[in-house]
């Protein structure tokens, strides 16, 4: 029986990220002027490329930190308390976040000395974009 290349999975993957946050990206940016709308790409765009270089450390503590921002604003008692505003429907940005976060120790893990896995640039430009777009959602 062969076995699919890795390729494959990791394509399928990445085709369902683009899907699900196809709506609410589109929503945002519709609602934008341009000029905004141009400065929203410019960061999710150089929010992928700091990724690139800080490694997936980096991207693992900002994966939780926006995590812990999304629950916080998602819970009316914890958005008063803070005096920020509480915005319905965030908690699937909170299990996309822990979601980023769990991979990124399990990569971390596997990372450490002697590495047995190696994160190129399409992974890390990705979980780049993927931090980017929570952040502007």
């Amino acid at each position: 029986m062969t076995r699919p290349p890795a390729g494959l999975a990791f394509f399928f993957a990445a085709l369902i990220l683009v899907v699900v946050l196809a709506a609410p990206v589109a929503a945002v940016l519709a609602s934008m002027p341009p000029g905004e709308a141009l400065a929203t790409f410019a960061r999710v765009g150089g929010d992928a490329l700091r990724v690139s270089f800080i490694a997936s450390a980096g991207a693992t503590l900002v994966a939780t930190a926006l995590g812990i921002f999304a629950y916080a604003t998602g819970n009316i008692k914890f958005a008063s308390y803070l005096q920020i505003p509480y915005i319905t429907g965030v908690g699937e940005l909170l299990i996309f976040s822990a979601t980023l976060t769990g991979a990124g120790l399990g990569f971390l893990w596997f990372n450490a000395y002697p590495a047995e896995v190696f994160m190129g640039d399409v992974g890390a430009l990705a979980i780049g974009a993927a931090l980017g777009t929570i952040a502007v959602i």
